[in-house]
């Protein structure tokens, strides 16, 4: 009966912990879609920017984006570098994320098709989660930029809670927990 017992309650903390893994799991998914989802949302406005100052404002407006802690639950980006067709680093935001400081194959900015998230080159003691690759395709199929956002890990105390959807109307949205 004893190790019945034992047999049962080791059971019960697997299928717990494999609870938290598969919510922590789909909630990183989902953290990571948003972020693919707001890189590409710029997608017009750059294919039809004709100038540098005008990419990089773009840039800037996608940084405040994408960097927002409260938009993100697991990770948001702390930097990003816009890459253009052949591979070389046109601008990095902020100033201070110097390529030469993350290093990144060049085959994953020129060959890729889809979104793809890199893993970090060498491990740290720092928060830095990995490297989210994004192509912006033009309507050819071609790449003529590829959004690098840096990621960084978010260490949150309190609870999470989503930020009310757009698409919402604020009435109907449920009531904030406290």
């Amino acid at each position: 009966v004893g190790f019945l017992a034992i047999s049962q309650a080791t059971e019960l903390v697997y299928e717990e912990r494999l609870g938290t893994a598969f919510t922590t799991a789909a909630t990183l998914e989902h953290n990571v879609q948003e972020l693919v989802h707001n890189t590409e949302s710029i997608r017009g406005r750059l294919l039809k920017a004709s100038s540098s100052q005008e990419t990089r404002e773009i840039g800037a407006d996608l940084l405040a984006v994408v960097s927002s802690t409260a938009a993100y639950s697991l990770v948001s980006a702390q930097s990003l570098w816009f890459v253009g067709r052949e591979g070389s680093i046109q601008f990095v935001l902020p100033g201070s994320a110097e390529p030469e400081s993350v290093p990144l194959p060049a085959s994953a900015l020129t060959t890729a098709k889809k979104p793809a998230l890199l893993a970090p080159a060498t491990p740290s003691e720092d928060p830095h989660f990995g490297i989210l690759v994004v192509p912006i395709m033009d309507d050819a199929g071609i790449s003529p930029w590829t959004v690098v956002l840096h990621l960084t890990a978010l260490n949150r105390d309190e609870p999470y809670y989503l930020p009310p959807r757009k698409d919402i109307p604020e009435a109907a949205a449920p009531a904030e927990r406290s």
